[in-house]
């Protein structure tokens, strides 16, 4: 996000890595309000599916705590997938890009996040 072309300076976001999240769990990455869940391979058995789990609590309990709306990423650095808290409680998918990594796309990627 700092370097992609958003014209933001250091001092313009603060990203924080291993963020404490409660319990023996740690926000991947946390940045303004954003909650990044990196994971190897999103194409992998249940690895969606237990990532939106782990996503949405980290959403949820950010929002409760700052009292302002967060959004949730969850990316392999292939896959990006964003997310909203919707009302019911739960991740909606907002937007998606895929990285085509013989022609990678910042400016796609960029629209998305």
């Amino acid at each position: 996000m700092l370097f992609g072309g958003l014209n933001l300076g250091d001092l313009d976001i603060e990203v924080l890595l291993e963020t404490h999240a409660g319990g023996r769990r740690r926000i991947d990455i946390e940045a303004g309000l954003t909650v990044i869940e990196v994971k190897k391979d999103l194409r992998v058995g249940r690895v969606v599916d237990d990532a939106l789990v782990q996503l949405a609590g980290y959403v949820k309990a950010r929002t409760e705590v700052v009292r302002q709306r967060y959004v949730g990423i969850l990316t392999d650095g292939a896959d990006w997938r964003l997310y909203n808290l919707g009302e019911d409680g739960k991740l909606h998918e907002v937007a998606n890009h895929q990285v085509n990594p013989s022609e990678p796309d910042v400016e796609a990627l960029l629209k998305v996040v």
